[in-house]
């Protein structure tokens, strides 16, 4: 008998957002930070942004708002000192013209990259241990949320927001379960998509 018909492709953005890559083994945070020498200490600097709990762009901007320093509330003045931070590991890395820091531009790609995935497998793992349990589930999507704005941020910041590919999850959560972590940070976020939207 002839093979059953292939499962049709998702359409669109929507279809891919939950992407998942094959499994394959991703070292942890800890391994990446590892040691000395300036990709682990540029690697400790990105996971440091990214555990970051303010969502670092809506801070920065609260922070440009303010008149006076007297106004920064503590969630502003920590996104003003991780842009700086960030900053000043892109002219330490990259140098202050993009060429002549102690890293290459791929190998700064290279870190973000692999700290990102890193961190979605923790995000997307935690998340699903937590997904019958309403209140642990919308802390970790609310920080699953943040920490993919955060990582937008943190690619621009150090210059290498055109160079990074996709950081896709390459864990062991199934398909199903991913879709149900994917739908149920939708239904958390739709009354402030909404009104983000003006309806």
């Amino acid at each position: 008998p002839p093979p059953p018909p292939a499962a049709p492709k998702p359409k669109g953005v929507i279809g891919n957002l939950f992407k998942k890559a094959a499994a394959s083994k991703v070292p942890t945070v800890d391994e990446l930070c590892a040691g000395g020498g300036d990709q682990a200490e540029l690697c400790k600097t990105i996971a440091w942004a990214l555990r970051a709990p303010v969502d670092v762009a809506a801070a920065a901007q609260r922070a440009a708002a303010a008149t006076s320093s007297d106004d920064l509330d503590g969630p502003s003045s920590l996104a003003l000192e991780i842009l700086q931070v960030l900053g000043e590991a892109r002219n330490a890395t990259l140098g202050a013209s993009g060429a002549g820091g102690s890293l290459t531009r791929g190998e700064v790609v290279d870190c973000t990259e692999r700290v990102g995935r890193a961190m979605l497998l923790e995000r997307i793992e935690g998340a699903a241990a937590v997904l019958d349990d309403e209140v642990r589930f919308a802390e970790s999507a609310l920080g699953l949320c943040r920490f993919v704005n955060n990582a937008g941020v943190v690619a621009t910041e150090l210059g290498v927001a055109a160079d990074i590919g996709e950081v896709l999850y390459e864990g062991a959560v199934p398909r199903r379960k991913l879709e149900r972590i994917y739908t149920s940070a939708l239904t958390l976020a739709a009354p402030e998509l909404l009104s983000g939207m003006g309806m």
